[in-house]
């Protein structure tokens, strides 16, 4: 792994080729095990489990706030592409909460099962998605936990940017440091450790004119604990999920009151730190956000819309080291 000193982004060189729909479709089938990859098989055969409790889906503050921002700033009726839809437990949410869900991935397994459920979705990677597969037009993207995964992050941010003229919402776990890294963040797995300025000028870089990026507390799932006791806890609330769904309420709840607690102290509160909350704009100021919310609202009464907007990319200059 090398270091970006300008951004604090650590990733991998030289980079690999790698075919994603052939390795994270073969994770999910138990056929590949390199940085722990057959652990996407344990999560789907879980799938049932996520499917009845919409909490244990939802795992980070990170998804919260998205629906949040969703229902505050989106028409009921829109459609909101997910890219990396996984199990679908978000697209399961946001058709509860009234939103047309579409979603895409790499990885077979999810498609097919996703699919089975009565939503659209297509496997593959973003520039392979047909044009016109998605329609009407999504009024907002959102992605969870996908950033590290890519070999070529700006490539896939800008594919998003120019085929979507919408907000991008993004969900990403706090970064491993040397210390706590582990088997999976490295490759094939993970390709990169981002910081929030290494974020900040990918997106930009990528076409988007503004970006907003907040902190968010830890969920349960994040807890760092020794592995034999991880596990072992692990085991017990997924073989007992009612003990899960009501334990972690209690837990999130804490990890929440520590992390604003600790708001003056940077070193400590860390340690409560579990993901950022990204809103990317393609454009900036009040004009950008009207014009998009015109744009959902003409999209989930008629199904079309010809309000665009657009904005000029930012570049920046990268050292590495």
């Amino acid at each position: 792994m090398r270091l970006c000193r300008d951004c604090d982004f650590v990733f991998a060189w030289p980079v690999e080729h790698i075919d994603p729909v052939d390795i994270y479709s073969r994770a999910y089938r138990g056929g590949e095990t390199r940085t722990e990859m057959d652990d996407y098989a344990t999560r789907l055969g879980r799938r049932g489990i996520v499917v009845r409790n919409e909490t244990i889906g939802l795992w980070s503050p990170a998804h919260h706030e998205a629906l949040r921002w969703l229902e505050a700033n989106v028409p009921k009726g829109s459609t909101v592409l997910e890219v990396g839809c996984g199990l679908g437990s978000f697209m399961r949410a946001l058709r509860r909460r009234g939103y047309n869900a579409v979603g895409v991935d790499v990885a077979e397994p999810v498609v097919e099962a996703v699919k089975h459920e009565g939503f659209q979705a297509w496997c593959g990677t973003v520039d392979s998605i047909p044009d016109g597969w998605v329609q009407p037009q999504p009024a907002a993207i959102v992605s969870f936990f996908l950033l590290h995964h890519l070999t070529d992050p700006i490539a896939f941010l800008r594919a998003i940017r120019s085929r979507w003229s919408a907000p991008l919402i993004m969900g990403y776990n706090r970064a491993p440091t040397k210390r706590t890294a582990r088997v999976n963040n490295f490759p094939p797995r993970t390709w990169g450790w981002w910081s929030e300025r290494a974020i900040a000028r990918a997106l930009k870089r990528a076409g988007y004119a503004a970006v907003e990026i907040t902190k968010e507390p830890k969920g349960t799932p994040q807890l760092f604990l020794p592995p034999r006791l991880h596990r072992s806890i692990s085991a017990l609330l997924w073989r007992w999920p009612r003990l899960r769904v009501l334990a972690r309420p209690i837990v999130d709840t804490v990890l929440a009151l520590g992390f604003r607690l600790l708001r003056p102290v940077p070193s400590l509160r860390r340690s409560f730190e579990g993901s950022l909350f990204i809103i990317a704009s393609p454009a900036s100021g009040e004009l950008a956000r009207s014009s998009w919310l015109r744009q959902s609202r003409a999209e989930a009464a008629h199904g079309t819309s010809e309000v665009t907007h657009g904005a000029e990319p930012v570049t920046g200059r990268k050292r590495t080291a």
